[in-house]
């Protein structure tokens, strides 16, 4: 470790502890990028373990021994998952084979809003052939065969299917051995008052968790919902899917809603002829996720629960840049229980009241 006693000898203590722990932080970060297959399904694993843990206690108290609950919860979250995603992958298989005709004729359609931009750039193209000297014939350009959408698309689909397979067993095992988890971080505690109040702090996190993601999960559904219902009213077609697609972005606040706008606009605009019936469904989308992200959410949620926007922000950027499209899915919850853990600490506080919108008061 040359460059560890470089530090070591040549930076003061409070320098070097700085250094070390950058080191260590991007030790972890490349770990978590090169591992990603791994880790990516444990942590949708662990945020679907917080949200079904309810379901897990209730069923508990029914008698079911802890292997058959944690069997039975998996199997019908899998059956759901199977259903959903067999009745949604015909529309979407056929909307991603036509997708480059929807581009032509979205392209065509809007081509008289381009006409002053194009009338510019034909101007500039004249400019540049007048100035050309070398009549020399252009090289022809090669270019490789690129593998169909279609394809392409079949590929994410199977990927897609063998994680989430991996989710699934892993939620089995921290459904079954969850509290056994939790009971032997307890008994490291030596005294009993202790050992109380990190059973204490254990149980308000998975509890915070539990109701911040359920309450999620149904605004999400509600919102996917509410789009697919006014895209059934606004006649376009394969509502379903739209509304399927609302619900997920939905949990990548700020850039989810603007995907999920763009799409369902282009979509609107190549299918329709007339104009005011191709911006209906883009702006009916627009004012309800507006409502929904600026007063529904906060209301329902409460201030103490909201995190600050620019850490959510920085926060999408670095788990998108670093896991993709996963990371940016399970971002939020992250640094949500980042959150809710460091509130439980008087030492990490200063974090929680970081993340947060609003101030936070040390605990006891």
């Amino acid at each position: 470790m040359p460059l560890v006693e470089t530090l070591r000898h040549s930076l003061p203590p409070p320098a070097r502890s700085l250094a070390l722990i950058g080191l260590l932080l991007i030790a972890v970060g490349v770990v978590l990028y090169l591992a990603r297959v791994v880790f990516i399904p444990l942590a949708f694993a662990l945020m679907l373990s917080f949200l079904l843990s309810p379901l897990m206690t209730r069923l508990e108290r029914m008698r079911l021994p802890r292997p058959l609950a944690a069997a039975l919860i998996v199997l019908a979250l899998l059956g759901g998952a199977g259903f959903g995603a067999l009745q949604l992958a015909e529309p979407a298989a056929d909307w991603v084979s036509r997708s480059p005709a929807v581009l032509q004729t979205l392209e065509r359609k809007v081509r008289p809003w381009r006409r002053p931009v194009k009338d510019v750039s034909q101007l500039a193209e004249r400019v540049e052939r007048m100035a050309q000297v070398d009549d020399k014939k252009a090289p022809q350009e090669v270019t490789l065969e690129r593998p169909s959408m279609l394809s392409s698309a079949l590929d994410t689909v199977s990927s897609v299917g063998a994680g989430a397979l991996v989710v699934m067993f892993a939620l089995y095992f921290m459904l079954l051995s969850g509290q056994v988890l939790m009971g032997r971080v307890i008994a490291w505690v030596p005294d009993l008052r202790s050992q109380r109040r990190t059973a204490d702090v254990l149980e308000s996190i998975q509890r915070g968790m539990s109701r911040y993601l359920a309450t999620l999960f149904c605004i999400n559904l509600t919102v996917g919902t509410a789009v697919g219902t006014g895209m059934f009213f606004l006649h376009m077609p394969n509502p379903v899917l739209w509304g399927a697609l609302a619900a997920i972005v939905n949990f990548v606040p700020y850039v989810g809603p603007f995907v999920g706008i763009l799409t369902v606009g282009a979509v609107a605009l190549a299918t329709f002829d007339k104009p005011a019936a191709g911006l209906a469904p883009p702006l009916f989308y627009l004012i309800l996720t507006s409502i929904e992200g600026n007063l529904i959410t906060p209301l329902i949620l409460g201030r103490t629960t909201e995190l600050d926007p620019l850490a959510i922000f920085v926060w999408l950027l670095f788990w998108g840049w670093l896991w993709g499209v996963p990371g940016a899915i399970v971002a939020v919850p992250m640094l949500m229980l980042i959150k809710l853990t460091c509130e439980k600490s008087r030492v990490l506080a200063p974090i929680a009241a970081l993340l947060s919108r609003n101030s936070i008061a040390p605990p006891p």
